[in-house]
C-alpha cells in the first residue's frame, strides 16, 4: 500500500471503527485501489480512487 493508502485506510478502521474485509490495488496503475469496509454488519462501503 502507498503512504496515502495507509493513512486513509487507516483513518477508516481506527477512528470511524470500520473493518476491512478485502483490499485490492492495481500494481501496474498506482491510481486505481478499492476496498471493502463493513460497519457492524449493515453498512458496507466500496471505495474506488482514481
Amino acid at each position: 500500500m502507498e503512504k496515502f493508502e495507509k493513512v486513509f485506510f487507516n483513518l477508516l478502521t481506527k477512528e470511524l471503527k470500520f473493518f476491512m474485509r478485502d483490499y485490492h490495488s492495481d500494481f501496474h496503475n498506482k491510481n486505481k485501489w478499492i476496498g471493502l469496509l463493513d460497519l457492524e454488519e449493515t453498512v458496507v462501503a466500496v471505495i474506488v480512487v482514481k
